[in-house]
C-alpha cells in the first residue's frame, strides 16, 4: 500500500467516523426528546454541509475520471478542460444564486458555507483555466518547430 493510499484511507476513515457519531448523537438527541432549538440548528447545518460536500466530492471525482487513464491529444485536453470550465461556472453561478438566497435571509452558517463553496469552485477553475493555457503554449511551440 502506498503512503498516499495509507493517508486517503485514514482521511475518509476519519470523515465517515465523524459522520456517524454527529448522525448518532442527533438520533439520540431525537429518539429521547431532547430537541431544542439549538439542536435542530444543528441538525440544519449538518445537513447542508453533508450535501454539500457530498455535491463537491462527486463532482471532482467525475472530473478526475474523466482525466484518468487516457492518452489524450492536447486539443482533447483543452476541450475537456474547456467543458469543465464552463461546468464550473454553473456551478458558481448557481452558489452564488445560494448565496442571495442565504444573505436575503439573514443565514450567517448558509453565507459561509456559500463564500467557501465558491472560492473552492472559483480555485478550480482558476486551476483549469492555467492548464489550458499552458497547453495552448505547448500547442504554439510545437507548431513552431
Amino acid at each position: 500500500m502506498k503512503k498516499y493510499d495509507i493517508l486517503k484511507n485514514f482521511l475518509l476513515g476519519g470523515c465517515i467516523g465523524v459522520t456517524l457519531m454527529e448522525m448518532s448523537f442527533f438520533i439520540v438527541k431525537i429518539f429521547l426528546g431532547e430537541t431544542d432549538n439549538e439542536t435542530v440548528n444543528l441538525i440544519k447545518g449538518f445537513l447542508t454541509i453533508y450535501f454539500f460536500g457530498g455535491i463537491i466530492f462527486v463532482l471532482a471525482i467525475i472530473s478526475l475520471r474523466s482525466l484518468k487513464y487516457k492518452d489524450l491529444k492536447s486539443t482533447a485536453k483543452q476541450k475537456l478542460l474547456t467543458r469543465q470550465i464552463v461546468l464550473l461556472s454553473i456551478v458558481i453561478i448557481l452558489f452564488s444564486g445560494v448565496l442571495l438566497f442565504y444573505t436575503i435571509k439573514g443565514n450567517a452558517l448558509g453565507v459561509m458555507l456559500s463564500l467557501s463553496f465558491i472560492i473552492v469552485f472559483v480555485l478550480w477553475a482558476y486551476g483549469c483555466y492555467v492548464e489550458q493555457a499552458i497547453l495552448k503554449k505547448n500547442m504554439v511551440m510545437i507548431k513552431k518547430y
